[in-house]
């Protein structure tokens, strides 16, 4: 079933990816992932993919 479904979801997400829901979806996918690994490696760079996300680029359409 998995072998199934898989292929199918990785198709739709790497069409979204330019959504931000996506991409919190993979974020937080990947925090989980990394909270289960005994280094702290994979953590440090989690949070620095966290924060370039949250962080807005350009500027804003309002000043322009």
């Amino acid at each position: 079933m998995l072998s199934l479904l898989l292929p199918i979801a990785k198709g739709v997400i790497i069409k979204q990816l330019k959504s931000p829901k996506v991409k919190w979806f993979l974020v937080e996918t990947i925090e989980k992932i990394s909270k289960e690994t005994d280094n702290d490696l994979d953590d440090i760079i989690v949070e620095k993919i966290r924060k370039s996300l949250a962080q807005p680029i350009g500027r804003p359409i309002s000043k322009q």
